[in-house]
């Protein structure tokens, strides 16, 4: 415990004698969320999905003041078919269901 403390009150003289410096006026962030990267939505109908990045407004535009963008993904995937099913069975099962959706930066969690 006593050499915690002594290791504490080295680094907080260790601070007051190297100034650090100021951060930087225009921060730029860096723009990981771009086209063609793939996410998982958080909220809404579409939560736990998948989708691709279509298009980013990082700014915002007039309707929505935040970071946001156009997400394109599968709401509803394929079922199993096995051989016995008739065709019809078979067609219906096979569809896809596509959803495009606006969606705000908070709620998408990026993939590598």
């Amino acid at each position: 415990m006593l050499l915690a403390c002594a290791t504490t009150e080295v680094m907080r003289y260790l601070l007051t004698l190297v100034p650090l410096p100021p951060p930087p006026a225009n921060v730029c962030q860096v723009k990981f969320l771009k086209s063609g990267k793939v996410v998982i939505l958080l909220n809404g109908r579409y939560a736990g999905k998948k989708g691709v990045i279509v298009k980013t407004f990082d700014d915002g535009i007039d309707g929505r003041k935040y970071g946001h963008c156009i997400v394109a993904g599968i709401a509803r995937e394929p079922l199993k078919v096995k051989k016995s099913m008739s065709e019809k069975k078979v067609e219906k099962r096979s569809r896809v269901k596509p959803f495009l959706k606006m969606v705000n930066f908070n709620h998408l969690m990026p993939t590598r």
